[in-house]
């Protein structure tokens, strides 16, 4: 599942976009998917992802930062 740049960019402000990562997060984790979060620019953002997607052996968030240059050869 990917999380968009829009509702990773919400990542520490009170707002109902943050509500939807936790959401995302716990359904990939019932569903045994892989998560992959588009747009992390801010280490608070790639630990929150790494936190909440650490708690189920059936499911994980993945965080990586590159440049879109690199992507191709990712």
């Amino acid at each position: 599942m990917k999380i968009d740049k829009s509702f990773v960019d919400s990542i520490g402000i009170s707002s109902p976009k943050s509500m939807v990562i936790h959401h995302i997060i716990e359904m990939a984790k019932l569903l045994g998917a892989r998560i992959v979060a588009e747009g992390v620019e801010r280490s608070e953002q790639a630990e929150y992802l790494r936190v909440k997607g650490s708690n189920s052996d059936r499911g994980g968030c993945s965080v990586v930062r590159c440049q879109k240059t690199s992507l191709r050869t990712f």
